[in-house]
């Protein structure tokens, strides 16, 4: 399990509907130092492998997404993923 934090700054210059620029991408490329696409419900890292697995979001990731990206108000905020800092 690794903690993922959400800050400000990751709100103030993330993009809407941008898989790899919103801001939980740019949370957790910054806590992993892998690149990482984010989908509403999942993260893929890659470059891809044939063993690729989407990693599922906790729900209030999934609602933070779908708030920021109708441009509703949101706050910075943490979570845990599902991932070990050693994953390959």
């Amino acid at each position: 399990m690794m903690k993922i934090e959400v800050t400000q700054d990751d709100i103030d210059n993330g993009l809407r509907i941008d898989c790899e620029l919103c801001p939980v991408a740019k949370a957790i490329v910054r806590a992993t130092g892998k690149q990482a696409r984010v989908s509403a419900v999942g993260v893929f890292f890659f470059p891809e492998t044939p063993s690729a697995k989407q990693i599922f979001l906790p729900s209030k990731v999934q609602l933070f997404i779908k708030s920021f990206d109708r441009k509703e108000p949101v706050q910075p905020f943490s979570f845990d993923l599902d991932i070990e800092v050693n994953d390959e």
